[in-house]
């Protein structure tokens, strides 16, 4: 299992976006891509399929998961590059 460099980091900066909606659009777009930026910025790939990362960046955007949740969602698909 990877570690990634600060999963608390990680989900409130994806929570930020995706759920207090700093933008008029695309705040879920620009949670996911900052999250995916930072697993590359730190070695990783993401290897989830784009349907899951829809269905997962929704459901937090949503409150239908929590950002703990979604952290542990970004480490079980990324992995090494």
């Amino acid at each position: 299992m990877l570690l990634l460099y600060d999963d608390a980091i990680q989900s409130a900066e994806n929570r930020e976006f995706s759920g207090n909606h700093p933008y008029v659009d695309g705040n879920k777009r620009t949670g996911f891509i900052a999250a995916a930026l930072f697993l590359e910025a730190n070695g990783l790939r993401f290897t989830a399929t784009e349907e899951e990362a829809v269905e997962r960046t929704l459901a937090l955007a949503a409150g239908a998961i929590e950002a703990n949740e979604y952290a542990a969602w970004l480490e079980l698909n990324a992995e090494s590059s």
